[in-house]
């Protein structure tokens, strides 16, 4: 008969369960003519609710056989929900500009320009997940893992919510073989980890996969008719029953090296991974009803290493310092599309990507501009766009035919780093320490809608000092005067450096001595100080206030737009911070 006492002990139930609500209300108020005369005051009110669920559950196995077998395993399961309901109303012509209620309001419009303002939504998704992982350890020496995992959304069709996810990895302590062992003294570990695994991604809206229905009005009768209240599907994109899991297949070669009693270590990792059914908004001809449609088209590969070098310079009984240096390089590639060989994404900033095989995933997508127009003698006597005008960007003629128009667009750069780094030092002398983390990103750009609104540019030197003026004071030659000539989002006018260095954070602390610490009934006490973005320095070519912002919201959630641009970026905050820390 089975030990069941034996085997309870060997097993481990663990379960963790959260519940997040957060509830936001906003109400603002507009007066007559606040922003140019004549406009009506305006009233603006928006409530969100939304409920975060998450439960999981794991029972583990582990047990030792015969000193030298190691098996742990692992069954598990979690479930997750999230349910937003928003609520706004938009009301103009209020009688005066002392009564803000809503019900004062003149009339309650349903948009404003094109966004739909007033109304009710609920946004409400939920994923179930299954997985199992079981590790193997032959004398600590030889290792093997192989994990399954399913994975159901309800972001897909009845058809396509599973997705199955496999993966198994090895490794080999060679360090740990005697004809290293007797042969490299000076070698304290060696070892190799290869892998090979399946990951899936739902990152698509809530409701890609159907099409959306609105209230809409309908003609009835002879005549001019009457129009009646309904519903239609006014949305722009397509919606697709047949989506199905963005499906990643990578392979990952490891090496963990440590030296010279362990002063010397190195982590170094190299990817190679292939994304299938690639899940992006593609194009469409707007006949059918639709600009873009949701797919699973698309094709992508990523490569790329990983490295981290930790060094122990100085250890001594009175002074310790160590170093932990790590470095990211990832380079992309569109393989697939689906059938074209590009596509173009408009941004709600008027700006545009492009996805072209063979290239980077995203690209910047516009005009290159070589300068500003000096005067309407110099546009009349060159190739020129047909919304040029004195003090406005001049764009480059890329194709040669003397004439600028959306042919001449080409890519711009994208938002990948060439790598980004970051070292940590660490210091101690007797009983202080001393901590400073650096980290950096080279190269990469980002699309800087600051450009976009007056407030910045007013107050940002970079945007008006030395600006073209006239024909007598053409300013720097780079500069435009305001939002003459052609738009710039259309153009790299508005496409900067996004690398940056910060002094992230620094600390310093002391511990009082474990003697003096007991006279006082302590066991132990500490105190420090720390810093926050101490030091920060970016580009000269960025004009913003903070390089790493991104905005993720409408199409820059989606892949063809994702981490290109900044909009609303908050500054970087440098806090100070001092703390005491007792145990008794």
């Amino acid at each position: 008969m089975p030990n069941w006492g034996k085997l309870l002990k060997e097993l481990r139930f663990r379960s963790s369960n959260s519940f997040n609500f957060n509830f936001t209300e906003t109400d603002t108020y507009q007066n007559v003519g606040a922003k140019s005369a004549g406009d009506s005051n305006r009233g603006y009110y928006t409530s969100s609710k939304s409920i975060n669920l998450a439960s999981e559950n794991t029972l583990n196995y582990s047990k030792k056989f015969k000193g030298i077998h190691q098996l742990d395993g692992l069954l598990g399961a979690s479930v997750y929900k999230y349910t937003n309901k928003r609520t706004g109303i938009l009301g103009f012509d209020f009688p005066t500009d002392y009564i803000h209620y809503l019900s004062a309001a003149g009339r309650i419009d349903q948009y404003e320009g094109t966004t739909l303002r007033t109304g009710t939504w609920k946004n409400d998704n939920a994923m179930v997940s299954y997985f199992s992982r079981v590790n193997y350890a032959l004398k600590d020496r030889y290792l093997l893992s192989v994990s399954l995992r399913t994975d159901g959304s309800s972001k897909f069709g009845k058809d396509n919510k599973w997705g199955w996810f496999p993966s198994v990895s090895a490794g080999w302590r060679i360090s740990e073989e005697s004809f290293i062992k007797e042969r490299a003294k000076w070698l304290n570990q060696l070892k190799l980890r290869l892998s090979y695994g399946v990951t899936g991604t739902d990152a698509i809206e809530s409701y890609a996969n159907t099409d959306l229905l609105d209230s809409a009005g309908y003609i009835l009768g002879e005549g001019n008719g009457s129009v009646v209240s309904g519903l239609a599907n006014n949305s722009a994109s397509l919606g697709n029953r047949a989506l199905q899991w963005e499906q990643t297949n990578q392979a990952n070669f490891g090496l963990d090296i440590s030296l010279l009693n362990n002063r010397i270590g190195l982590t170094f990792d190299y990817y190679y991974s292939i994304t299938k059914s690639l899940l992006y908004q593609k194009t469409v001809n707007s006949i059918a009803g639709y600009t873009q449609a949701w797919t699973n088209e698309g094709k992508l590969r990523n490569r790329g290493f990983e490295m981290e070098l930790t060094t122990y310079n100085i250890n001594n009984r009175q002074f310790k310092w160590s170093t932990s240096f790590n470095l990211s390089l990832t380079r992309n590639r569109l393989l697939d599309l689906g059938g074209p060989s590009e596509q173009v994404t408009p941004g709600s900033n008027k700006e545009y990507y492009i996805a072209r095989v063979g290239d980077p995933l995203i690209q910047f997508y516009g005009f290159k501009t070589i300068g500003v127009w000096k005067s309407q003698e110099e546009i009349d006597n060159n190739p020129h766009h047909i919304n040029d005008k004195p003090g406005g960007l001049r764009v480059a003629n890329t194709n040669g035919d003397d004439v600028i128009d959306d042919n001449d667009r080409v890519p711009l750069g994208n938002p990948y780093p060439d790598f980004i780094w970051g070292m940590t030092n660490t210091l101690k002398y007797r009983d202080f320490d001393l901590a400073f983390t650096l980290q950096g990103q080279v190269g990469g750009k980002v699309y800087n809608t600051d450009n976009n609104y007056n407030e910045f540019r007013m107050w940002n030197t970079k945007y008006v000092a030395n600006r073209w003026l006239s024909v007598e004071y053409p300013g720097d030659g780079k500069t435009p005067f305001r939002d003459n000539g052609i738009q710039h989002s259309l153009t790299d006018y508005q496409i900067e450096d996004a690398g940056f260095i910060a002094l992230r954070d620094v600390t310093l602390g002391y511990d009082l001595p474990r003697k003096a610490a007991r006279k006082v009934g302590l066991s132990k006490l500490r105190v420090y100080v720390s810093a926050q973005n101490l030091l920060y320095l970016w580009s000269d070519g960025y004009r913003g206030i903070n390089p790493e912002a991104r905005y993720a919201s409408g199409v820059y959630r989606t892949a063809m737009a994702r981490n290109a641009l900044q909009r609303g970026a908050f500054p970087i905050q440098r806090t100070f911070s001092a703390g005491l820390n007792i145990n008794f």
